[in-house]
């Protein structure tokens, strides 16, 4: 079950309070006068209270929990993720090298309300976790995983509010801080903006969940309807997932990887959706097409460079046919021919390649006709798929690629729609790169009067 997360507090305020997530990093409002907390208790009041502070370089972490491992180490976590966030946005050392924040995390909250540590009435009300400038409060939750990664996001909060004069749109916001707080913690060591190989590497996390769900309950999301969250959008807890699905698709993309990360240097504020826009001018119908693939076909161990798509505008057939070859450990690619509507083609496959090649394992051969023994969305794993893209500009909420016909060893096809033809094997994503080996493609056009099979 996926629980509700970052009911971001921020999120929730009247624009006259806070206007677009202010409180990540505008002023901070006044507290009330009986609920202000002390600049300083003293160590000995706060032991009376039950309540213990562990002092990190960037975080003085103060919470009422009982010494362990998983929550003494947090601070030490913390700077090493502060180093990472750093290197991302390329913020010189000497900006960030003395920056601190000071968090509270509460098992009993209404313990830090008496104490003035949690001044809640001068907060918004929020669920899991809150960041005010350089400050931030979060409830306890029992998986260390999760924990980590609830302190993490509003740490890049935090960060992000530290080093960066304006706001970024509200999908840029969280999605960036979902990206960074997404993390390995394995042999003392953090990495971080780490796509989940396996749902047991992130348990109570549920963003590709989330996604999953959405796509298969018919309410997938054009990249645009994200770019465009207003304020209040992530009261819900669907948007957490669409955000970090955006910022993972674009940061992991390599066709769009570098401008995405350039522009998180340069323009991350409130002109960033302008300048993303700008960025991705002369192929946004590429990637808004491309995101649509991802998030129909988005899992745990989702290969972005392997899947990604290879574009390439078709030419006529030529009148003999043609021969084209494709690797079988990549996505969709371009077969560079284009195919005339109500025109009737034959598409005939050779080849032996592997699957699943990895080291001590057996190996699968395949030919197109694909391996009976398991299957992948209905077809044979290994398959030849092929579709028809069509001419002009993509469609913002269905593509061409979603829709892929059967080939296998032999194929006669007749599209409705003209366009490009492209190809790939019949594998999840997570597969593709174990694969090894080549399919060689015969496209030849049938003469008129030929009886055809005609599909789409």
């Amino acid at each position: 079950m996926n629980r509700p997360i970052f009911q971001s507090a921020t999120l929730q305020l009247s624009l006259a309070m806070f206007c677009c997530l202010a409180s990540y990093y505008g002023p901070a409002p006044q507290l009330v006068a009986d609920e202000s907390r002390p600049e300083v208790l003293s160590s000995k009041r706060l032991e009376q209270l039950g309540i213990r502070t562990i002092s990190g370089k960037h975080l003085l972490l103060v919470t009422d929990l009982p010494p362990s491992p998983a929550i003494d180490n947090l601070p030490y976590i913390f700077d090493q993720a502060v180093s990472h966030w750093a290197a991302y946005f390329e913020i010189p050392k000497q900006q960030w090298a003395n920056w601190k924040m000071t968090g509270f995390l509460m098992k009993d909250s209404e313990l830090f309300q008496t104490s003035g540590l949690f001044p809640k009435r001068a907060l918004p009300p929020f669920r899991s976790g809150f960041t005010r400038n350089d400050e931030f409060w979060m409830f306890n939750e029992d998986l260390d995983y999760y924990r980590r990664h609830l302190l993490l996001h509003e740490g890049v909060h935090g960060f992000m509010s530290a080093f960066f004069s304006t706001t970024s749109p509200p999908w840029h916001c969280e999605g960036m801080a979902e990206l960074l707080a997404t993390h390995r913690w394995e042999n003392g060591r953090l990495s971080v903006a780490y796509f989940p190989q396996n749902k047991r590497d992130v348990p109570m996390l549920g963003r590709i969940r989330i996604v999953q769900d959405e796509v298969a309950g018919g309410r997938i999301l054009p990249l645009e309807k994200i770019l465009s969250y207003g304020a209040n959008a992530h009261q819900e807890n669907v948007p957490y997932g669409w955000c970090w699905a955006a910022a993972a698709f674009l940061d992991g993309h390599p066709r769009y990887r570098d401008r995405f990360r350039e522009l998180n240097r340069t323009e991350t504020g409130s002109g960033l959706n302008k300048a993303l826009r700008e960025a991705f001018a002369d192929d946004w119908h590429q990637l808004c097409d491309e995101w649509l693939i991802f998030v129909t076909a988005i899992e745990h161990g989702h290969d972005l460079a392997s899947s990604a798509i290879q574009y390439g505008e078709g030419k006529p057939l030529p009148p003999g046919g043609v021969k084209v070859s494709i690797a079988a450990n990549r996505g969709w690619q371009s077969s560079g021919i284009r195919l005339e509507a109500g025109q009737t083609y034959n598409i005939c496959a050779t080849g032996r390649y592997e699957l699943n090649r990895e080291e001590g394992e057996r190996i699968w051969w395949c030919e197109p006709g694909g391996i009976t023994l398991q299957y992948v969305e209905g077809q044979p794993l290994g398959m030849l798929l092929g579709a028809v893209h069509p001419d002009g500009n993509l469609s913002s909420t269905r593509s061409g690629l979603l829709s892929p016909e059967p080939v296998g060893l032999e194929k006669r096809l007749t599209p409705r729609q003209s366009g490009t033809l492209y190809l790939k094997i019949n594998d999840r994503s997570s597969g593709l790169s174990n694969n090894v080996g080549k399919l060689n493609i015969i496209i030849s056009q049938l003469k008129t009067g030929t009886q055809a099979e005609a599909s789409s």
